[in-house]
């Protein structure tokens, strides 16, 4: 039992440093990509909200942002449900540390759909 244990504690040591070792730099390098995920993510977080407002909570894809949105209500549920994709997206992108430009602009590029396509499902683009 010792001997699982130690090995655990050096598998989660090795992470530990994998992870302060790619991290060193990361945020100062993708500075303007990371706030435009958190500029896109805001956007869709409250569009979210707009789309949970007028239909419900009940057609949201996304598991976590729908039980949320049931637990903390509609307008808390989507934006700590996008803090929580944010945060664990940048934390695996920091870990891999490969081809975090295209991982950090797709995901600018998939909120922002996201963003666009649940304005359109609420019908406020038939109000412009």
């Amino acid at each position: 039992m010792e001997k699982a244990i130690s090995e655990n504690r050096a598998a989660l040591t090795k992470i530990k440093e994998r992870f302060v070792n790619n991290s060193k730099g990361f945020f100062e390098k993708y500075r303007f990509l990371i706030m435009l995920l958190v500029i896109t993510a805001l956007l869709d977080a409250f569009s979210t909200f707009c789309f949970m407002y007028v239909i419900g909570p009940k057609y949201e894809l996304h598991p976590v942002v729908r039980e949320l949105s049931y637990l903390l209500g509609p307008l808390v549920g989507p934006f700590l449900g996008g803090f929580l994709k944010i945060s664990l997206g940048i934390c695996a992108i920091i870990y891999l540390r490969r081809f975090e430009k295209q991982l950090l602009g797709l995901a600018c590029l998939l909120y922002s759909y996201a963003f666009m396509h649940n304005l359109r499902v609420t019908g406020i683009f038939n109000l412009l």
